[in-house]
């Protein structure tokens, strides 16, 4: 606010994880269903906003991370109930672009890992936010704690995020294809050449006609959406539709001349994990800073 921004955190229904075909295929929440959500909120905040907040509602930018971020680029890519004029541009931190290539590394990498080192930090302070991993104990397999809630503690035993004692007493297990394809509500045999994980992904909804501006930060040891994988594409879809200014690593403060035929930016961030995990204060105060004067 200090900048000069008025800061909007957006609400939108989640998708329900369906754990069988039957769920999947009768789920009610998709993604279209989410971009509808903001794309509401959106024009609400359009229409209601200046008068009550002084907001200048014709120079929005919009800012997603992870979910969010891949919801934030079909929005702003696909939508056109508002005018691109007004949308000055898209961040996306963490998110997956190609919902394909995304498909294909959950349903045939999945992440299966105890909770104890190497993942201690990632079973510790990253799962909390990512609803569709669950916590299963090791010797009792049945034992499922839903790692969205904040409550993960053991009946008479201790609570996970409380103790060391118990991290190599729990497993991770990657649900996460369920969840693609519950918002979809299709099932999915080959997610790499699935149409409609195609439609949804962000580097194929790029229109020449709507252009918005797109800065993308992503780190290179994210264990939860993989860079080269769940991204792959994006780079060519943005030179080819607004131009890249470039593509660039650090973890630096950087200063870029936008301009009509480059309106683009990828910002690989090095040694950061899903929700910049593994990075430094300072690191993340260039982040922030990137993301607001950028």
């Amino acid at each position: 606010m200090d900048n000069g921004y008025i800061v909007v955190s957006l609400l939108y229904r989640l998708v329900q994880y369906g754990k069988d075909n039957t769920e999947i295929t009768s789920n009610t929440t998709t993604w279209q269903t989410q971009i509808d959500d903001i794309d509401a909120a959106i024009q609400h905040i359009k229409t209601n906003f200046p008068g009550c907040l002084g907001l200048n509602a014709n120079s929005i930018q919009v800012l997603g991370e992870s979910a969010g971020g891949h919801l934030a680029l079909m929005w702003a890519y696909s939508k056109n109930t508002i005018s691109s004029s007004y949308i000055k541009s898209v961040v996306s931190c963490y998110a997956p672009t190609n919902m394909q290539q995304f498909g294909d590394v959950t349903r045939n990498n999945p992440l299966k890992y105890n909770c104890g080192a190497p993942y201690l930090d990632i079973c510790l302070n990253l799962l909390p936010y990512v609803p569709h991993y669950l916590l299963v104990h090791t010797a009792n397999t049945m034992d499922i704690y839903n790692t969205y809630s904040p409550m993960m503690c053991v009946p008479g035993v201790s609570c996970f995020l409380g103790s060391n004692t118990l991290q190599n007493d729990f497993r991770v297990i990657d649900s996460s294809y369920n969840i693609l394809q519950s918002a979809v509500a299709t099932v999915i045999t080959n997610p790499s050449s699935n149409v409609t994980l195609g439609t949804y992904s962000p580097k194929n909804a790029l229109n020449s006609s709507r252009v918005i501006p797109t800065y993308i930060l992503h780190g290179n040891n994210d264990l939860i959406v993989p860079y080269n994988k769940a991204t792959a594409g994006m780079k060519t879809a943005l030179t080819n539709t607004g131009g890249l200014i470039d593509s660039i690593n650090t973890t630096g403060i950087i200063s870029y001349n936008f301009n009509q035929n480059n309106k683009h930016l990828i910002q690989t961030v090095p040694g950061a994990n899903h929700g910049w995990a593994g990075l430094s204060s300072g690191n993340l105060d260039n982040i922030r800073h990137n993301i607001i004067y950028g």
